[in-house]
């Protein structure tokens, strides 16, 4: 072979090896291609279940509510440690004359869904010295002030029950577990209540129950209330001296058609409840039976504009040796001075049975109060309160109350 043919084969060989090399690098171009293309789309895929759970994990939580006050206060009493401030909730000599924390109560729910079958829960807990109160704490089977016994915490369930959406008729309600009162014209909870002190009705009837409770809408304007609990006391798995003896639960409301001269308009309320008390661990209670009845009228228009009337009747029958009955005659006011600004007015006439106690006495009390809202959170109240009895209560037959109240709800 001449020297044209080694060149010939070299250059040949060279466009070769270029052509192999060429070719082998457009193959590495579009493999990396193909893996980028399978890396999107794992990409994407990844990004959409990621948007998946981030609105799973969105409706979650937008499904959850939680909301709460913290109530602190001041209550100045002339007559100092003597007295009858033995209303519900006041905390008697333990917050006379003092600043007080009242209570921080603090709520979970979940929200309310539109469905023939729907099902939700409600959660609220009360923290401070006012937990103590509620009376909802403690060991069902232990006596307070016992050794064994911690009602004393100042921590206690106000409410805790699963809520029911039933499909009967316009729709069944119900609730299971621990729940608030359905009779009575005041709340337990200080930022509902037009007073920071509570009345005496308030004082003689039931506040938590333990049980379950239905609710149904007749129509938009009349709903009812029935209900099965363990006792007609707020201890929580707290029984009566005979087991086999449970407490019934039955209410409605009503708003009155304009129809009605006067009273058009207003809210109508009435219910009984009616059973056996918590016998406190002593298998000896000594009211063998209690029955509550209340009747109540709220937002009654006057003549006067923005000034409302409500009325309240409560009767506690309780039966048992050497026991006897409670009745409560209450009449209340509220005027709409500006949208800051209301007055409110409670006056109240009692004749004091066992449900007051055995050191209550027959009288009257009447309670003037202001509430002007700072913020559309924040409210101050201020009120002036004086109840008489009949007899010597606490040393006197008088007692004033100057109190002041702040309230933060969220």
């Amino acid at each position: 072979m001449n020297l044209w043919g080694f060149i010939f084969i070299g250059v040949f060989l060279s466009f070769y090896s270029e052509a192999l090399a060429q070719q082998s690098l457009e193959d590495r171009v579009a493999d990396l291609e193909k893996k980028l293309l399978e890396s999107q789309k794992n990409t994407q895929l990844l990004a959409e279940e990621l948007n998946v759970v981030k609105k799973q994990a969105h409706v979650a939580l937008s499904s959850l509510s939680l909301n709460g006050y913290v109530s602190s206060s001041f209550r100045y009493t002339p007559t100092s440690n003597v007295g009858n401030d033995l209303y519900g909730l006041s905390g008697g000599e333990n917050q006379r004359d003092r600043f007080a924390l009242d209570v921080v109560s603090l709520s979970l729910s979940s929200e309310e869904k539109e469905e023939e079958w729907a099902s939700g829960f409600n959660f609220q807990t009360w923290i401070g010295p006012g937990a103590d109160l509620l009376g909802t704490a403690g060991n069902p089977n232990m006596w307070p002030g016992s050794p064994e016994d911690d009602d004393s915490d100042d921590i206690a369930i106000k409410q805790a029950y699963i809520k029911l959406h039933l499909p009967v008729g316009e729709g069944l309600g119900m609730k299971v577990g621990v729940f608030d009162k359905v009779i009575g014209y005041e709340s337990t909870d200080r930022n509902e209540n037009p007073f920071h002190s509570h009345s005496w009705g308030y004082t003689v009837g039931p506040r938590q129950h333990t049980g379950f409770i239905f609710d149904y809408g007749v129509t938009d304007e009349f709903k009812l209330h029935f209900g099965v609990a363990n006792s007609t006391s707020s201890r929580i798995n707290g029984l009566s001296d005979n087991d086999n003896q449970f407490t019934l639960i039955g209410a409605l409301e009503y708003k009155l058609p304009d129809q009605i001269w006067g009273l058009g308009g207003s809210d109508l309320t009435a219910g009984t409840v009616r059973g056996r008390p918590w016998d406190e661990g002593k298998d000896n209670q000594p009211v063998v039976r209690e029955e509550y009845y209340h009747f109540g009228l709220k937002g009654i228009d006057t003549p006067i504009e923005n000034l409302s009337a409500g009325a309240a009747w409560d009767i506690v029958d309780n039966r048992g040796t050497g026991q006897n009955g409670d009745q409560v005659w209450g009449a209340y006011l509220n005027y709409e001075a500006t949208d800051f600004l209301e007055f409110n007015f409670r006056g109240e006439k009692f004749n004091a049975g066992s449900g007051f106690g055995t050191s209550m006495s027959d009288g009257w009390g009447t309670t003037l109060g202001a509430n002007y809202k700072i913020t559309g959170n924040t409210q101050a109240r201020f009120e002036v309160r004086h109840d008489k009895t009949d007899e010597k209560v606490g040393g006197r037959t008088d007692n004033r109350s100057f109190i002041w109240n702040l309230i933060y709800s969220f």
